[in-house]
């Protein structure tokens, strides 16, 4: 019986399903894996089928997301002592 790690398992899917960013960033909130762990993954496996589209999605993730407004927003939020609730996670001022 063949076995894979779950991280090669999860690399594997993500160019199998509809919203491979979506899929993978879900993977990773939840704890499944980690962003180290795929990246280790990548190396370990770098001809494997679907990793030339996993390694594009995985720096994706690895890079910085937010947008300048969105940090500006948060500076002003902090500055202002509120509490915000921002998409993935709770924002308290202070």
């Amino acid at each position: 019986m063949d076995v894979t790690a779950k991280e090669l398992t999860v690399l594997g899917c993500a160019g199998l399903v509809e919203y491979q960013s979506r899929f993978l960033d879900r993977v990773l909130q939840r704890g499944e894996v980690t962003l180290t762990g795929l990246q280790a993954c990548l190396e370990r496996n770098p001809r494997a089928r679907g990793m030339a589209l996993a390694r594009k999605l995985v720096a994706v993730l690895d890079s910085d997301t937010e947008s300048a407004a969105e940090r500006l927003f948060i500076e002003l939020l902090r500055a202002e002592t509120l509490t915000a609730v921002l998409a993935d996670r709770a924002l308290a001022a202070g």
